[in-house]
């Protein structure tokens, strides 16, 4: 057999080979056994050259199917190599995605551990406000005291009789709870 052959039955399913080395066998025998019944029956030459030519027929009849073959097993190559082209590509994507997606994890980890950090960081500063906002109303408290202690030594009054108030405050002429005053603009 010639390479080319040789590739076009190498590349074929194994069942299509044994079916048309069964085939061409098939054949062959027939052909063997007519022609050795037509051989001791006639043993004339122009009976024997139809023969011949019965035959060469079958011969080319068996060589066109078989190049029917070879195209179709070239077209299956052919669009197995497409195929086979295709689903890298497609494994190639999808190696991208899941180094993404690896990515964007990771990108999500990260963005966790910085939300615990300023979770954590705002929580501290809060306390830390809270902290200073007591001290700023513990000076508020401590100068209004310090206020009604000096003008109780100037007016000569009593600061601890209870009607002075750091919750109040005059508003139109009348001593009010701070919370009653209606705020500017409002």
């Amino acid at each position: 057999m010639s390479s080319e052959e040789v590739e076009i039955v190498s590349a074929m399913r194994p069942e299509t080979v044994l079916y048309a080395l069964n085939e061409f066998h098939a054949r062959a025998m027939v052909m063997g056994h007519h022609l050795n019944t037509m051989l001791s029956q006639l043993p004339e030459t122009s009976k024997l050259a139809a023969e011949i030519e019965s035959l060469q027929r079958e011969l080319a009849e068996a060589n066109s199917r078989r190049q029917e073959v070879s195209l179709q097993l070239e077209s299956v190559k052919n669009e197995r190599s497409q195929l086979l082209a295709e689903r890298n590509v497609l494994k190639a994507h999808c190696r991208d995605f899941e180094k993404k997606d690896e990515d964007s994890q990771a990108a999500l980890e990260r963005l966790k551990e910085e939300l615990v950090t300023e979770k954590r960081d705002n929580a501290e500063k809060a306390g830390r406000i809270y902290q200073l906002e007591g001290y700023v109303m513990s000076q508020h408290e401590e100068g209004f005291h310090k206020a009604l202690r000096q003008a109780a030594h100037y007016f000569k009054f009593d600061a601890g009789d209870g009607r002075f108030n750091i919750d109040e405050d005059v508003y139109q002429g009348s001593v009010m709870a701070m919370e009653d005053i209606p705020v500017a603009g409002q």
